[in-house]
């Protein structure tokens, strides 16, 4: 669908605009009134130096900050393209420990079309 592969397009230029560098790959999938978003970014080498849990800490907060602006923006594109209203927004801080996708959540107002 055209309108997927718009959001997909201007969600990673915002996450690019964020982050610095754009994901590997981002998806959207849609089931009802649940948008999820599934990103997978290159790893940043820096991190692989904090294996202490002072250092796992860090690496949370940074991704909790990139996640919550990413998320305002990802908000206004997504309720401007699917024409719909985001009521709720979800992610897991755990997820920045993982080097594979992460997965973001939106709840809409209405169906997806």
């Amino acid at each position: 669908m055209k309108k997927y592969a718009t959001l997909n397009h201007e969600l990673s230029k915002v996450y690019k605009k964020i982050s610095g560098k754009g994901p590997k790959y981002l998806k959207t999938y849609a089931l009802e009134n649940i948008l999820i978003i599934k990103i997978n970014w290159y790893p940043e080498k820096i991190f692989s130096n904090f294996k202490t849990d002072e250092g796992k800490q860090i690496i949370k907060k940074t991704y909790k900050y990139i996640f919550n602006n990413w998320g305002k923006e990802a908000r206004k594109i997504i309720e401007e393209i699917l024409d719909c209203k985001v009521t709720e927004f979800y992610y897991d801080q755990n997820m920045a420990l993982s080097e594979n996708e992460k997965i973001i959540i939106f709840i809409l107002d209405n169906k997806i079309e």
